[in-house]
């Protein structure tokens, strides 16, 4: 993090001083860092008390400054000692506050910003297009899951001179999350994979989901380009349409359907695609919903003034994440693991690709888990799942849980039920599997299908 002064943060939070006599001054008082956990805090810091779901910083201010915060930016002084008031920053809001800080401490930077959001695909994407980006421009990419309110503007704090770009995801489950991360980034590019009926629980349909990923763009910059996928049925409204983005903003929108052919390697576990104008790239996975994270890439590495040899080859570096579609070889037997989120669309995106491994010799099969977040939606689009899965050739789908019992009643192929997870990982024995089977295993990440996993390899 680059240094900034006091007077930055007043300026930027619009906060105020308590001891007004340090205003004269605050220009030549050097900040090192912005934190949020005084386990953290060093020498020179500015503290800052965010509510969460389950503390509220308040309650710690007095401590921060003890371990040695030189001010706390606070939204009352309700749990301040009379000696630490003179050493608080005071706000309306606190997590506002954080945003006006990571969005002052970027605009010093002049760094533009990438944003990537949407209901499936978000951090594959944000991956894909860090791997092109890279190609050209030193980058600052979003950590782990660090998705949220709290994470965005933190992981713009750790951006210095010597970066060129930051490609930051953004998550959320309710309405005004994005809001937040819109204002706290100020993205120049926004990216929206697609619409799903993740967290359709928390926000009643996908319409309103839509509108909360549309958030995003609520303070982008005025020139800011939108990359959007084509494929998606609700993203084609954004172009033009002022009740979403006010300023005239170039709208790209780009998808599988812009993919004229594909060749599959099972060989080499990889497929080549080959675009409607003539651009090749090719994936080293056989998943296929990872085209449509190369083709939004192919888009902003564009924008960003790469050419087509160093997209491509960000694009063939790209490697998959962990737990996200990621394929195991184990005692002749080839896992696909993707039990981190779990959604309609991502279930059949992940049957779909189990035909690039179907050969003569083997099965496919699937093993699904519920998927949560869905509030009065659970049983419909459970039903949902089992209706659309009949589309498909499987040859046998294990339904594991209490949720996913809709799906299994609904889907008229072969099939196995389990109430839960325990006692299917009992269950499970040689006889009912064979060399060279191809396993598929979804679930939200909350059902914790790792452990189905571990135990497949134990005991097979």
């Amino acid at each position: 993090m680059e240094k900034f002064t006091l007077k930055d943060v007043l300026d930027w939070t619009e906060g105020k001083l308590e001891n007004n006599n340090d205003i004269s001054d605050a220009s030549n008082i050097i900040i090192h860092n912005i934190s949020k956990d005084t386990r953290t805090i060093e020498d020179g810091d500015i503290y800052i008390a965010l509510a969460g779901k389950v503390f509220d910083g308040h309650e710690f201010i007095n401590q921060a400054i003890t371990s040695g915060a030189r001010y706390a930016i606070a939204s009352n002084l309700d749990k301040v000692s009379e000696e630490n008031k003179s050493k608080i920053i005071l706000v309306d809001d606190t997590q506002r506050a954080l945003n006006k800080l990571s969005r002052g401490y970027l605009n010093m930077l002049d760094i533009p910003v990438v944003a990537i959001t949407g209901s499936v695909g978000k951090t594959t994407t944000r991956e894909m297009i860090a791997s092109v980006l890279k190609q050209k421009y030193k980058i600052l990419v979003t950590k782990d899951n660090l998705n949220n309110n709290f994470g965005c503007p933190f992981t713009i704090f750790e951006l210095d001179k010597t970066y060129e770009l930051a490609v930051i995801e953004g998550g959320m489950n309710h309405f005004g999350e994005l809001e937040n991360i819109s204002e706290a980034i100020n993205p120049n590019t926004c990216v929206i994979t697609n619409i799903g009926d993740s967290h359709i629980g928390n926000l009643g349909s996908r319409e309103n989901i839509f509108k909360a990923k549309c958030e995003i763009f609520k303070y982008m910059k005025d020139d800011a380009k939108l990359v959007l996928n084509k494929d998606d049925d609700f993203l084609p409204q954004v172009e033009g349409n002022k009740e979403i983005i006010p300023n005239l903003n170039e709208v790209i929108y780009t998808g599988i359907s812009d993919i004229a052919s594909k060749e599959v390697n099972q060989e080499e576990g990889s497929i080549t695609y080959k675009t409607k104008d003539n651009f090749t790239f090719k994936i080293n996975s056989l998943t296929e919903n990872i085209s449509s994270a190369a083709m939004l890439a192919r888009e902003v590495g564009k924008l960003y003034n790469l050419t087509d040899d160093e997209i491509k080859n960000g694009i063939e570096s790209f490697n998959n994440i962990a737990k996200r579609t990621e394929v195991v070889k184990e005692n002749n037997i080839t896992y696909i693991c993707d039990y981190y989120n779990s959604c309609l669309n991502s279930i059949k995106s992940g049957v779909e690709t189990l035909s690039n491994y179907k050969k003569d010799s083997n099965r496919i099969i699937a093993i699904l888990g519920d998927v949560k977040e869905l509030g009065e939606y659970e049983n419909e689009i459970h039903t949902k799942i089992g209706e659309t899965l009949n589309n498909y050739n499987v040859d046998r789908i294990y339904f594991v849980g209490e949720a996913i019992k809709n799906a299994y009643d609904s889907y008229t192929g072969q099939k196995e039920y389990y109430k839960d997870k325990e006692d299917f990982i009992n269950d499970i024995n040689k006889e009912s599997f064979y060399k060279d089977d191809v396993i598929f295993i979804k679930a939200s990440n909350s059902c914790k299908f790792g452990d189905i996993f571990e135990a497949l390899k134990e005991k097979l």
